[in-house]
């Protein structure tokens, strides 16, 4: 997901998840929050949603790069550090190559991708 600015966002419910961590998220994210000093429209940014299992109201936080990276690297668990870097690795590496295609087609210097490119992209 990307904002205004065109900056990349890493869902942060979906790295806990793959991390199984056995903190409650709403508990976990909130910690995060803290301990790091993290700011909103900053570091992250919140959006209101349903759940689609419970159909109660749940906050999606969506974490800016450094921010993710940030939070990896204070894990204690070394596992988790792994599957969340694997996590930010496969989320954020396709979005980021699309991006820069699209910012070369913008600039009208499509010429420079290769077929290759684009179809790594897709």
């Amino acid at each position: 997901m990307t904002n205004f600015n065109r900056e990349l966002f890493i869902n942060a419910r979906e790295m806990y998840e793959k991390t199984c961590m056995k903190t409650p998220f709403s508990r976990w994210i909130r910690d995060r929050i803290q301990k790091l000093n993290l700011r909103e429209d900053v570091n992250f940014f919140v959006e209101h949603d349903i759940s689609l299992y419970s159909h109660r109201k749940i906050k999606n936080y969506f974490l800016t790069i450094d921010t993710a990276i940030l939070i990896i690297a204070h894990m204690r668990d070394e596992e988790r550090r792994n599957t969340a870097t694997s996590f930010l690795r496969l989320t954020a590496h396709p979005q980021a190559k699309a991006f820069h295609a699209l910012k070369l087609i913008a600039q009208g210097k499509s010429n420079l991708l290769s077929q290759e490119y684009i179809e790594s992209i897709f």
